[in-house]
């Protein structure tokens, strides 16, 4: 909790997308293939997330001998303008779909792992719902309801403002954005096993936003692995995630 608020301060400095989005940039991505691989992982990043901070994680990856499949997604992805946001939301979906299944199609993979990080679970959700070419979830301090979490947790709180300056509230947030929030992208899910991670000192996406989640998933009976820890907070425990991969990964998570 304490390494959140602190990460708080320099998020809170950062520019709120509004009306004045920059220009739409494009999807950044970065395919590595190790030889004779089946497995493709691909990571879905938090806000803000760039490909160098996959260093450690895509080394572990890549020495398991699966592929690998990153991106890196434009900041106002998250912005005060609550239109743009479900409209590059729904674009990401789309274009990734499309990479991987053309990507598993070229190079004959036969298993395709998503992982999520923070923000990254929504697409992560979205992409997987309904779609057979997905075998199995990551999900890294999710959340239920983008909505929900901005509005809740602390570093999004200027956009928050923005909002209650439009006189937009939670509850029309909640329906703008319904086809965002997780929650409403695990109905038809076809993985084999989804692996969820929280932290009960999360204040980023406030812990029961994500146990709300694993709630829902559990009650249509999936294949589900849960594990949660005291104290890291959500900033920590998505660093682990990055240094420490194995022990998310790869049936390594009680070591």
């Amino acid at each position: 909790m304490i390494f959140d608020k602190i990460f708080f301060y320099i998020r809170h400095s950062r520019q709120v997308f509004d009306e004045k989005i920059p220009a739409r940039k494009l999807i950044k991505k970065k395919f590595w293939q190790s030889k004779d691989s089946e497995e493709l992982f691909v990571i879905l990043p938090p806000w803000g997330g760039r490909l160098y901070l996959n260093y450690f994680l895509r080394k572990k990856i890549l020495e398991r001998g699966y592929s690998f499949l990153e991106y890196e997604f434009p900041e106002a992805i998250l912005s005060a303008n609550w239109e743009i946001t479900l409209e590059e939301f729904s674009r990401i979906r789309k274009a990734i779909i499309e990479e991987i299944e053309k990507i598993k199609k070229k190079h004959k993979f036969k298993k395709i792992k998503l992982i999520g990080v923070s923000i990254g679970c929504i697409n992560t959700c979205m992409i997987a719902n309904n779609n057979s070419t997905i075998d199995e979830l990551f999900l890294i301090v999710p959340g239920r309801c983008l909505a929900e979490s901005m509005w809740k947790g602390i570093s999004t709180q200027k956009i928050r403002e923005v909002y209650k300056r439009k006189k937009i509230t939670l509850k029309k947030l909640k329906e703008y954005w319904q086809s965002l929030a997780p929650e409403n992208n695990i109905n038809k899910l076809k993985v084999k096993k989804i692996s969820i991670f929280l932290s009960k000192a999360d204040v980023i996406i406030p812990f029961h936003y994500g146990k709300k989640l694993v709630e829902k998933i559990k009650a249509f009976k999936y294949n589900i692995f849960y594990k949660d820890n005291k104290f890291l907070g959500h900033n920590l425990t998505a660093l682990f995630f990055y240094l420490k991969p194995e022990k998310y990964l790869f049936n390594e998570q009680e070591d």
